[in-house]
């Protein structure tokens, strides 16, 4: 088994439940949209790469680019990228005290090619997403603006 097998086996391991669904809480059901029954509690199924797989691998294969995923909810933010992105950096951001390795913003930087919280902050500004998508993003953006540098280079 590679190492980023390794890598994504243990946070499958460490993190057994869809985190998609975990903060998306009753706000919306990845399940009914598909005509499926949402379990009570919804299984990791797989470790989704939040921003793709381009940067170098130590930046890719890390704990702050992956999300633990029930094919469903994978499927969905597969289908709707912004607004899954946003998800799941909310998702990091709530769970950053608890998982510190986890929140690493240099990492998703690299990952990405961009400042993710500028990029999160034009797409909230200039896109129509569901309203609990936008709160979400909101709550990290407010969260980080002890940190303002954190937010430049926003754009495309």
């Amino acid at each position: 088994m590679s190492a980023p097998s390794r890598l994504r086996q243990q946070y499958l391991s460490d993190h057994p439940l869809c985190e998609y669904s975990l903060v998306a809480g009753s706000h919306f059901d990845f399940f009914n949209l598909y005509g499926w029954v949402r379990p009570r509690i919804v299984p990791a199924t797989e470790v989704d790469h939040i921003f793709g797989r381009r940067g170098p691998s130590d930046a890719v294969e890390h704990s702050s680019n992956y999300i633990a995923a029930h094919s469903l909810p994978h499927k969905w933010k597969t289908d709707n990228s912004v607004a899954g992105r946003i998800i799941a950096v909310a998702w990091k951001y709530r769970r950053r005290h608890a998982d510190p390795d986890g929140w690493d913003l240099d990492r998703m930087r690299e990952v990405f090619g961009r400042n993710i919280l500028g990029w999160m902050e034009y797409r909230l500004d200039t896109l129509e997403m569901p309203q609990w998508v936008v709160n979400l993003g909101r709550e990290v953006l407010e969260g980080q603006d002890a940190q303002p540098e954190q937010r430049s280079e926003g754009g495309t």
